[in-house]
């Protein structure tokens, strides 16, 4: 049975995980989160024409949130406040880029890794980070692995990611970020099609597989891992 808090409850029970016990293992954490992912494509939301098993296990044995509100319409203000548990009005960040917030702000990460936990973020993370690399989760994290580049771009994919791709000789292919064939236009204008990349080496299926090697190498150390998923936006 899927477990239901409220905000207020969730940042109790955060900081209560997060505190090494006095015996026995600590839970790790996995926060996936995925881009513009309504409802009505998860089966446990009540849709049985929406076949997804493994969101309907994770909702069944993990934490679920039913009844969130993002805090703003775009989406880096949104995320930083998921991260950091505050309002826009507080975190003081508004826009799609820009620097990181005023002052030291915290986020969950940096609150699991002060007390032990490895901390990772993977995919589409999109956080404050002008100018490059001055990334707000620098520091709040031992591995920040994200797919994409928001600032000074093009180019448009991170250089981790961007440098799988060349090994595997896939870089021309690339189409989540834009379509080859039509360069310097937004994927929105032109999306809707089949990728030309099979879903293991997608941004999708990167992110899974960098955070799940990140998840394995944590040995006998609890973990806090985001995972991003930037479609289906």
């Amino acid at each position: 049975m899927a477990h239901k808090l409220d905000r207020r409850q969730f940042l109790q029970t955060a900081a209560i995980a997060a505190i090494p016990p006095i015996s026995g293992n600590r839970l790790n954490v996995l926060h996936v989160m995925a881009d513009q992912h309504q409802a009505a494509c998860m089966g446990n939301e009540g849709y049985p024409q929406a076949l997804t098993p493994n969101i309907d296990r994770l909702a069944r044995e993990g934490v679920r949130f039913a009844s969130c509100y993002t805090q703003h319409p775009i989406y880096t203000p949104s995320r930083t406040s998921i991260l950091s548990g505050q309002y826009c009005h507080n975190h003081g960040y508004y826009g799609l880029n820009g620097p990181p917030p005023r002052g030291d702000l915290p986020s969950f990460m940096s609150h699991f890794r002060q007390r032990g936990y490895r901390t990772a973020a993977f995919g589409k993370v999109h956080t404050p980070d002008e100018p490059q690399p001055q990334n707000w989760l620098h520091g709040h994290v031992d591995l920040l692995a994200d797919c994409y580049l928001y600032f000074d771009y093009p180019p448009y994919l991170s250089e981790r990611y961007s440098n799988y791709l060349k090994k595997l000789g896939l870089q021309e292919k690339e189409d989540s970020a834009g379509w080859p064939e039509y360069p310097g236009q937004a994927i929105d204008i032109n999306e809707g099609r089949p990728s030309m990349i099979p879903y293991r080496h997608s941004v999708e299926g990167w992110s899974v597989t960098e955070a799940i090697k990140f998840m394995d190498s944590s040995a006998d150390r609890p973990f806090c891992v985001q995972v991003n998923l930037p479609r289906p936006h």
